[in-house]
């Protein structure tokens, strides 16, 4: 309970200082910008990790052709993101799309170390060092909360939530790599990739979908409703879940 509950925890108490501290507007600029990320974070993990998991025969060259894959998908991602996102801006914040803009081209850096993290957890899921795992999370729990706090206070406001989250992903990433002690090969083995490419695209057309209908709410009350209501709307969603 205290390895699993702890980063829970720690999200929750950045969440209720960034609703304190930042009007409800601009955290709704952020909510619906975190949802796409995260959506785009589905999609270039290419269901790889949990693939590894599963595939009895992974040996390193699945590992490497799996971190090379989600890498190139995850940058690739990333900077058709970055290359649209004034149009992207336009199409769904008319109301405040400048602040839409400044928002989403920051947080897109969460999804180069969103797309190859899980292919350090699966290393550690295979020997079920769980433990590692929890310690991993924690961490980077640590990080978001001290980084928030530390942003807020020096008055990055808005950016506050946006700096805090990248730096959340990345130092999970981070800890991931030194708990499992491996670096991978910069090979892309398509015949390895093969083997587990289609249990991975099944899976991640699952999530995408599932992740899409629970949250069907968030994507739409934000183009529809604006800033201020999806703002609303998240928090009350956060602190029942």
């Amino acid at each position: 309970m205290f390895w699993t509950g702890s980063p829970f925890v720690l999200q929750l108490l950045a969440t209720l200082l960034f609703y304190r501290f930042i009007p409800v507007g601009q955290m709704g600029n952020f909510e619906f910008a975190l949802i796409l990320v995260m959506l785009l974070s589905l999609l270039t993990d290419l269901g790889l990790g949990s693939a590894l998991v599963q595939f009895h025969e992974a040996e390193e060259r699945h590992f490497s052709a799996a971190f090379c894959a989600s890498l190139l998908t995850g940058g690739a991602i990333t900077a058709v993101v970055l290359i649209s996102a004034n149009q992207l801006s336009q199409l769904l914040a008319s109301k405040d799309p400048e602040t839409f803009h400044r928002v989403l081209s920051s947080l897109i850096w969460m999804v180069p170390f969103a797309s190859v993290s899980g292919i350090f957890r699966a290393r550690l899921q295979r020997e079920l060092d769980f433990r590692r795992i929890s310690l991993a999370e924690i961490a980077s729990g640590l990080l978001h909360f001290a980084s928030a706090g530390a942003l807020l206070i020096t008055g990055y406001s808005l950016m506050s939530p946006v700096w805090s989250a990248v730096a959340r992903e990345a130092g999970l990433l981070l800890g991931l790599v030194v708990a499992t002690r491996w670096l991978p090969r910069l090979q892309l083995d398509l015949d390895a990739l093969r083997r587990i490419l289609r249990f991975g695209l099944e899976l991640t057309g699952a999530r995408c979908l599932n992740f899409m209908g629970s949250n069907l709410a968030r994507l739409l009350i934000f183009p529809v409703l604006g800033d201020a209501a999806n703002g609303h709307y998240n928090f009350a969603y956060r602190l029942t879940l």
